[in-house]
């Protein structure tokens, strides 16, 4: 299941045919949380409406200042797992309709960071993460608490990233080691614990780095269907470190390293992105999650 060499990219997934549908793993307002500037790793939470475009606004503050966090949610609740400088086993939340800072939620089975997260809305699922590793894990996004066991990945690996129609979650790309990187696309179905299997929704992946490139390609794929990626578009330049988010309608994609720019693309229809504002800060490395 090729995908390109790459890692340090990001990956979001929608209704292809969109009209405002509103799924349980997603919302209209999407979140970006911690990341990293340079050396410093920020706690800061910005929150935009995907419906219209302009520059993010500040949602509140992680419970620490972490880099790679993944994050997931039922809509109601934005949940965000792992993270770094060091790495830590946290999970934290938040309430994706009010703003103010995250509270603890309960704990991963390891600490890591630079995993993915996918969701079906009423669970979470954790992917992989440094040093590289094949571990997931799983909890039920409404019921604080720790995680649970969920399964391995194909191939272990860290700076992954995951997609979700809500039944199934894709698992793509990331590093074994600096010189060891992933085009492996692994899919789980959520709702049932178990081992990934190599591999209405469409999943679009975006940016990342090949060697000493940072690549603008955006890729995707039919989730519910098994094959590789094909070209979608590009993003306005190549960027590393990027993330995105979904209202199932149009895919944001936001910071990078040291970068503030988002920008969007439609789902049901291929091309280039187009700029929709700015975060409150520049970084790279965030989790997200939407909702309403």
């Amino acid at each position: 299941m090729a995908l390109g060499m790459k890692h340090g990219f990001y990956s979001v997934a929608g209704v292809e045919a969109a009209g405002g549908v509103t799924a349980t793993y997603y919302g209209n307002r999407g979140l970006f949380a911690g990341g990293v500037q340079g050396f410093s790793h920020l706690d800061v939470i910005d929150y935009i409406s995907m419906d219209t475009t302009g520059d993010a606004t500040d949602f509140g503050d992680l419970v620490a200042a972490k880099s790679g966090v993944a994050g997931c949610s039922n809509v109601t609740r934005g949940v965000f797992g792992g993270g770094g400088s060091s790495k830590v086993n946290t999970i934290q939340y938040v309430t994706i309709a009010s703003t103010g800072d995250a509270t603890d939620f309960g704990d991963l089975t390891s600490s890591r960071y630079t995993l993915a997260a996918v969701s079906n809305g009423t669970r979470g699922v954790w992917c992989g993460g440094d040093s590289a590793t094949n571990v997931m894990d799983y909890v039920a996004i409404a019921v604080t608490g720790d995680a649970t066991d969920f399964g391995n990945l194909t191939v272990a690996r860290r700076r992954t990233t995951g997609c979700s129609s809500g039944t199934r979650g894709v698992i793509a790309g990331g590093m074994a080691s600096w010189s060891e990187v992933r085009d492996v696309m692994d899919y789980i179905t959520i709702s049932s614990a178990g081992d990934a299997t190599s591999n209405t929704t469409r999943g679009i992946y975006g940016g990342g780095r090949t060697g000493t490139s940072d690549l603008n390609e955006l890729e995707y794929i039919t989730i519910a269907s098994t094959g590789d990626a094909t070209e979608f578009g590009d993003l306005t330049i190549g960027k590393i470190y990027i993330t995105a988010n979904s209202n199932g309608t149009r895919a944001v994609f936001g910071g990078g390293d040291s970068q503030t720019a988002l920008e969007y693309v439609a789902f049901d229809t291929l091309g280039d992105a187009t700029e929709f504002g700015d975060l409150t800060t520049a970084r790279g490395t965030i989790g997200t999650c939407s909702g309403d």
